[in-house]
């Protein structure tokens, strides 16, 4: 039958060989939605469709996205960022999967997204910033996995997830390069969170449905 609800897209990108397919195999509840491996190979090309979507709930079909993986040594950087700049048109919903802390290995892959502007364009006329993007892209969700540290301040103090996203996208002294990309993702995406995910031999109960 066909879909006869509003329907969404959830689509999952980050470097190659993360377990970005595992993770969408999570939110199936199954091991066989998108092909996963063990070799050093990527397994995901283009970007790849459960043709089976999520039923959210009775007013909401979600649809989820398998994109391939950034940084492949079969791909160069032009791939990468079309890639993206597809997700992003596709998408209700953009996951960026990444082990670990927030570093500056994941803010150098985002960093691919200040030149999605050179294939998106709002007026045929005139190059579009990120800010003039934002309205056309979707909720930002950065997905840090096997992460076990605490979450603190740099005085010590306690912080949600919100505010260590914040403080990670917030402009340092003397970091030009890294503070233009972080520019680039505050203002693409004014709607942005951040999810944390234990290593799953530690609680397996966390790793279920969260909302997106």
């Amino acid at each position: 039958a066909g879909v006869r609800t509003p329907v969404a897209a959830v689509s999952v990108v980050g470097r190659y060989r993360t377990g970005k397919s595992t993770l969408l195999n999570c939110l199936c509840d199954t091991d066989g939605a998108f092909t996963v491996g063990d070799t050093v190979n990527a397994c995901t090309k283009g970007i790849r469709m459960r043709k089976t979507p999520l039923h959210a709930s009775p007013e909401l079909t979600v649809f989820l996205l398998d994109t391939e993986g950034i940084g492949s040594l079969s791909a160069d950087g032009d791939h990468d960022t079309k890639i993206l700049a597809l997700a992003l048109l596709l998408s209700s919903s953009f996951v960026f999967n990444s082990l670990g802390a927030i570093d500056d290995a994941g803010l150098q892959s985002l960093g691919l997204m200040t030149r999605v502007s050179d294939f998106i364009r709002v007026d045929a006329d005139a190059a579009s910033s990120e800010r003039e993007l934002a309205s056309f892209f979707p909720r930002f969700y950065w997905c840090l996995r096997d992460f076990s540290l605490r979450l603190e301040t740099a005085e010590g103090e306690k912080c949600t997830e919100q505010e260590y996203l914040e403080a990670a996208l917030a402009d340092a002294e003397g970091a030009e390069d890294r503070n233009r990309i972080r520019k680039a993702l505050r203002e693409a995406f004014p709607h942005r969170a951040l999810v944390t995910l234990p290593r799953p031999a530690e609680n397996t109960q966390r790793l279920g449905r969260r909302g997106m």
